[in-house]
């Protein structure tokens, strides 16, 4: 008797430490709303047509460039698949440096590809690469 009394005293205590974290508290503060202005899109933010007529350097042959960095004149950049290309820019074409992750079957295991998002190159040539899976 004594013992199943003790078990529901510590089952009940157990429920209370765990829903602890969980209860509301009242506010020490009166929360105010954020305000800010915009700037007035003047000068340089004027609205303008410079981007209208570029030319679209690797469509269809680079697919999801997230960083890029030029070193030696090529410019480098992760793709989806894993890939690290290079590329000149005055050419359509890619060299492939590195392969990130494992093969895989499509964009759709990317975790399984890998996925470089950002590079950098440093002082003495190294390249630094982060990739969203490994």
């Amino acid at each position: 008797m004594v013992l199943r009394f003790l078990l529901k005293v510590f089952l009940y205590f157990t429920i209370f430490l765990i829903a602890l974290p969980f209860l509301p508290v009242p506010l020490a503060f009166e929360p105010k709303p954020f305000v800010s202005t915009l700037p007035k899109f003047e000068g340089p933010l004027a609205q303008n047509t410079k981007l209208d007529d570029v030319e679209y350097l690797l469509k269809d042959v680079v697919y999801g460039p997230e960083s890029m960095d030029v070193h030696n004149g090529f410019i480098y950049t992760g793709t989806i698949g894993g890939y690290i290309v290079r590329t000149t820019g005055s050419t359509r074409s890619t060299e492939t440096v590195a392969k990130l992750g494992k093969k895989c079957g499509g964009r759709w295991e990317e975790e399984v590809c890998g996925r470089p998002l950002g590079l950098r190159f440093d002082k003495s040539g190294r390249l630094f690469v982060m990739d969203a899976y490994y």
